[in-house]
């Protein structure tokens, strides 16, 4: 697995050349880029399962995936939660994601 700073920011924690903000800073900054890559990855199972189990060709993945993206781009800017989406699903589909370990 990959170090969560750079090496100049090691050292400066290492060296307490940074305040809590800064540091704050760094980890916000580390889990944002991590979040964007678990969603670009499972982007491409989504896109995986499109095409082997619906038989979706590219015009339809790519809607499907600007659709997906929209909403994504709905949950960023506050329009709506994954609790609200989850609720939603629940009541309209009877649907819930179930993780199993």
């Amino acid at each position: 697995m990959s170090e969560p700073f750079n090496r100049k920011v090691r050292r400066d924690i290492k060296n307490a050349k940074l305040t809590p903000q800064d540091l704050q800073m760094y980890i916000d900054e580390a889990c944002g880029e991590t979040a964007k890559k678990v969603v670009y990855d499972y982007s491409y199972v989504v896109a995986m399962m499109l095409r082997d189990r619906l038989h979706f060709g590219h015009k339809r993945t790519e809607w499907f995936m600007k659709e997906m993206l929209d909403l994504w781009d709905s949950i960023d800017r506050g329009y709506t939660t994954i609790p609200d989406i989850a609720q939603c699903l629940k009541e309209e589909i009877d649907f819930e994601v179930i993780w199993k370990d």
